[in-house]
Parts: structure tokens; sequence; C-alpha cells
């Protein structure tokens, strides 16, 4: 992780063939040459893209674990749901604290943009999802999933999460 400085790619799920409550997800953690990860039940897990959001099941959200200061995708007048569908671009952006407070740790954000724009900054984003610090455990190898747990049930046929053109950058 240290030595990332930006995560870019591109998520779609199709209109209309995902639940109401379907919940999907992109996030990575530590890999820590364990089998499985060093997952820690969530606190070591950045969420790029989960549908468990503060607006609840089926909302589009950002965030760190389950903290409360998960960020729900908005558009001009309401939550983004799964249900609805979505075309976006999302850039990760991550640099290492080296002085002063938060010595350290990461400051990462994440902004979603148009699916078209290779990567999303303050000019073009459609929404700011997400600013948080990580803690230094992130300097561990990290692993990327991609998940579609349904939500108490399998997930629904058809509905689908597709994560294209990623690239990942290096310091």
């Amino acid at each position: 992780m240290k030595e990332i400085s930006a995560i870019d790619f591109n998520v779609t799920v199709p209109r209309g063939k995902c639940s109401p409550t379907e919940w999907i997800a992109v996030y990575m953690f530590p890999w820590c040459g364990q089998l499985g990860g060093c997952w820690d039940g969530g606190e070591r897990e950045v969420d790029f893209v989960e549908t468990t959001g503060p607006e609840g099941s089926g909302v589009f959200a950002s965030n760190r674990g389950g903290r409360a200061k998960q960020v729900t995708w908005v558009n001009l007048t309401c939550s983004i749901r799964v249900d609805s569908g979505i075309r976006q671009h999302l850039t990760f952006t991550s640099r290492k604290i080296t002085s002063g407070q938060g010595r350290g740790t990461y400051q990462w954000d994440i902004r979603i943009c148009d699916a078209s724009a290779s990567k999303c900054d303050s000019n073009n984003q459609l929404w700011h999802a997400y600013r948080e610090t990580g803690p230094d455990i992130f300097d561990e190898s990290m692993m990327i999933v991609i998940d579609n747990w349904g939500i108490n049930n399998p997930p629904q046929s058809g509905c689908r999460l597709e994560v294209t053109d990623m690239l990942i950058t290096k310091d």
C-alpha cells in the first residue's frame, strides 16, 4: 500500500436487475501473508463501493469498515440505489502522512465521476464520496475483493457487479 498513490476503475451495475437490498462491494484489506488475509472483522477494510450504507441496504456508499463515517453516494435529489443501477468511474487516492499529527497513517480520498473519465478529481467529480485516514497496518500488501453476497438470500439472477479498466498507480 505504501507504494500506491491511486487506484482507478469503472464500476457498473445494470439497472433493474438487482434486488433493492442487494449487497455488493468492492473493497481491499491487508493480505499480510496469511490465508484469507488480515481482514480482522472489517477493522482493516476499505470499501470503495458497498451497498449497505448509512441509508440502509441497497444504497451505494464508501468507507473504511463499518464505521459511522461511511458516506452515501448521492445525485442531485437522493441516494443512489443498487436497483437503479450505475455506471461510474471511481478514483481512490492515497498518501502516507510523514510528519505532524497522524504521522505514519494514510490520507485517503474516494471521488466518483462519469464513467467516460480516466480519473476523478475536484474538477469533474459528481461527488466526493469519502475522506479518511488509515492506520499503518496498511503498509502491508493489499488484496482487492469484488463481491455480490445478495442479502439474506443468494444474489438475484442477472444482478452483476462489473469492475473494468482498473489502473493502480504507484508513487
